[in-house]
């Protein structure tokens, strides 16, 4: 299950997608939430899987509980909700995961261990970027240090296209 969500404009939205055996990536849900704290987006999560499984939110149905059993890796950016919202979907499957498998009661506890244990796996573009950032914003700086706040070559005559320094618009280019 690969999840994130994003406020713009006042707007918070959530997207999950599911990655299938095959590999195969199908989007699952995209909806609008009223807030963008890690348990809207679970409570968000938990009607898109009620939407896919065509039950109501009263009940989880069986089909619902093997789809959640199913979730063996998270992955997500490195935010404190997206973190939080691992988490609440942790706890969330392991009170699902006894129900569905047969003979629960019978298995070892490191089988239990297995069967309970869920991957989090964070993506570092988030990082990345922020860095990238960071370094324009820093190059900019170097630019009016470098030419003692003189506007040279590219700049002297437009300037800083989309807030561009020097040096990223020749790397662009």
């Amino acid at each position: 299950l690969q999840s994130d969500a994003t406020s713009k404009h006042g707007y918070n939205f959530s997207t999950f997608d599911v990655t299938l055996g095959d590999g195969k990536v199908m989007v699952a849900g995209l909806r609008d939430m009223a807030g963008g704290d890690a348990a809207t987006q679970f409570q968000v999560l938990k009607e898109v899987l009620e939407d896919i499984c065509n039950c109501s939110p009263d009940e989880i149905s069986d089909g619902n509980k093997k789809l959640i059993k199913s979730i063996k890796n998270l992955m997500s950016d490195r935010c404190i909700v997206q973190k939080k919202f691992n988490e609440l979907v942790s706890k969330y499957r392991e009170s699902i995961v006894p129900q569905v498998v047969e003979n629960w009661h019978q298995l070892s506890k490191v089988e239990h261990g297995q069967l309970l244990k869920i991957n989090d796996l964070f993506c570092g573009l988030h990082f990345i970027v922020g860095l990238a950032d960071q370094a324009e914003a820093a190059l900019k700086v170097w630019d009016k240090l470098l030419h003692n706040d003189e506007k040279v070559d590219r700049l002297a005559h437009v300037g800083y296209s989309k807030g561009e320094s020097g040096t990223y618009q020749l790397v662009r280019t």
